[in-house]
């Protein structure tokens, strides 16, 4: 019988959820499961009930053959209840992707929880000689997107709302890596983040905050200011990259 682990370090919602989730998990597949993590927003303080999702990462002897088709139910129940398809991966696939992937393996390495097995990600050793690049590919990547994105659906309030919010919590991993890379310690709450590196970077705090309080808020703007707020997020953006790349 699987047992599970340190499910006080995360939401109570979370572990309502993710609890019966995971049994059906190691039911659909009950060999070859080394350890599993919660990772992100549902280890804790960024959580937010019915609308973050629950993020995980399941290691694995091996990945392929019939294992897809035998957790494809599992998931698809799982995805109703906000939990994220998890991550299948190997030991040996982290260990040769640690170089391609140094953003998001060092954001699951700060901020996870390990609820079944070994604690891997914990000893992880990223290398962050590179970390700069990855962080400016990642910016402009994203920025091409939002401007795409804008000129697309840039007459609808709500979509535009929502395409900041997903682009700012997707810049959040970004924001951490270039607070490392300027020497500092990241916090995991992401309104401390936020404040942080628009200190460093001196940026202004309150155009982020703003996307960032819209996700809880039930208030919504107009088009006009959500048109706005998306322009001022945009030069935020632009200023942001600027300064990185002189780094």
């Amino acid at each position: 019988m699987e047992e599970f682990k340190n499910l006080e370090r995360v939401p109570s919602q979370v572990k309502k959820k993710f609890v019966p989730f995971l049994r059906k998990f190691f039911e659909a597949c009950p060999r070859g499961i080394h350890s599993v993590a919660i990772y992100g927003s549902a280890t804790g303080i960024n959580y937010i009930p019915g609308k973050s999702d629950i993020n995980s990462v399941i290691i694995m002897d091996q990945v392929g053959g019939d294992l897809w088709r035998q957790v494809l139910r599992v998931t698809a129940e799982g995805i109703k209840q906000r939990i994220t398809a998890p991550l299948l991966l190997t030991k040996e696939y982290i260990q040769s992707s640690l170089d391609t992937f140094p953003i998001e393996f060092l954001d699951i390495k700060e901020n996870h929880v390990s609820v079944y097995g070994e604690d891997y990600f914990s000893g992880l050793s990223i290398e962050s000689r590179n970390l700069r690049i990855f962080c400016e590919y990642q910016m402009k990547g994203k920025l091409i997107r939002i401007r795409q994105a804008y000129l697309e659906e840039g007459l609808k309030d709500k979509m535009l709302g929502a395409l900041m919010t997903e682009s700012l919590s997707s810049l959040i991993p970004v924001f951490r890596n270039l607070i490392r890379i300027k020497g500092q310690t990241a916090d995991i709450d992401k309104i401390k983040i936020i404040i942080q590196v628009c200190s460093i970077f001196h940026l202004d705090p309150g155009v982020f905050l703003s996307i960032h309080k819209q996700r809880t808020l039930q208030q919504r703007m107009s088009l006009r200011q959500t048109q706005e707020l998306m322009e001022m997020y945009i030069r935020q953006l632009e200023q942001l990259i600027t300064a990185v790349d002189h780094l």
